[in-house]
């Protein structure tokens, strides 16, 4: 019997509809699941309870994903957690460089292929972290 316990992965996203097809997609693939419809919400949830990676929405108001990133990146409880941006915007050059900057691991583009976030979680899950 296998005794490992489950991944737990945060959803951050202001639409409801695809934090909760997200959270049945890695739900129905053995993750715990998490969910944040604003920056904020994740920046507490990230800092009570570190889960094993974050999908983050780009564009939320208030506070975007890459205000979010960037402060998970710079707190030392939470800089090594996988960050997987989910983005409507495809200015892939553009958006891989800004996104390298504030340190996030994976960036998939809206409307996504759930086995391509899937992979994406996969990996973010298994990457050893290190503290530079």
């Amino acid at each position: 019997m296998g005794s490992e316990t489950k991944k737990h992965i945060l959803i951050v996203d202001d639409e409801d509809e695809i934090r909760h097809m997200l959270k049945l997609m890695l739900e129905s693939s053995g993750y715990m699941v998490s969910e944040a419809c604003n920056g904020q919400e994740c920046i507490a949830m990230a800092n009570a309870n570190p889960p094993d990676a974050i999908i983050l929405d780009v564009m939320m108001p208030k506070m975007n994903g890459g205000k979010v990133a960037r402060k998970l990146k710079k707190n030392e409880a939470t800089s090594l957690i996988p960050i997987i941006m989910l983005s409507g915007l495809d200015e892939k050059k553009y958006m891989k460089a800004a996104l390298w900057e504030l340190g996030v691991d994976f960036y998939v583009v809206k409307p996504a292929d759930p086995e391509d976030i899937l992979d994406k979680v996969e990996q973010a899950v298994k990457r050893p972290k290190f503290a530079d």
